[in-house]
């Protein structure tokens, strides 16, 4: 088998600076974005309940494509068409819920899979806390800063520290 010539990156660039640039609206395979996906993601209830309520998915295709609606290169929805966009949708929902629900059982993670958390108070360790006598915690915790109970623990604990 013959050794492939070495590439040339100055040729390539060259040929492919004629080429037409990707536009942005473009679904996966290159077909033109239609939006149609978007459109069934935010109104699934409202489309399923229709069609609950008797609506053929034929008829829910037909008055999409009055308001404007169509496949990318142009043609009519069917009811096929969006029968099957409404079960990739739920399809999605639910391996999204799947993955949140993974995500919910990792110890690792923060619950909340937000950006912006807010911030929690802080405090006692669960040793600290514990070394605290009952009258102590009887008493207002909240006024006592963690370094306040910290000394004390160690003014407690200083017979056993002393140097003889």
């Amino acid at each position: 088998m013959p050794k492939p010539t070495r590439l040339d990156l100055r040729r390539l660039e060259r040929d492919v600076s004629d080429a037409p640039l990707r536009s942005g609206g473009h679904a996966p395979g290159g077909r033109p974005a239609t939006g149609l996906m978007a459109v069934v993601r935010d109104n699934l209830e409202a489309l399923v309940a229709m069609q609950a309520g008797g609506v053929t998915w034929k008829a829910i295709a037909a008055g999409l494509t009055k308001q404007g609606y169509t496949t990318g290169d142009g043609r009519p929805l069917t009811g096929a068409q969006i029968s099957g966009l409404v079960s990739s949708v739920r399809r999605q929902a639910k391996r999204r819920a799947a993955k949140m629900g993974a995500r919910q059982t990792r110890s690792d993670l923060p619950v909340d899979p937000s950006p912006r958390r807010t911030e929690r108070r802080l405090a006692l360790s669960a040793d600290l806390a514990s070394l605290a006598s009952p009258l102590d915690r009887t008493t207002s915790d909240a006024g006592r800063t963690e370094d306040a109970i910290r000394r004390e623990n160690l003014d407690k604990l200083r017979d056993i520290l002393k140097k003889d």
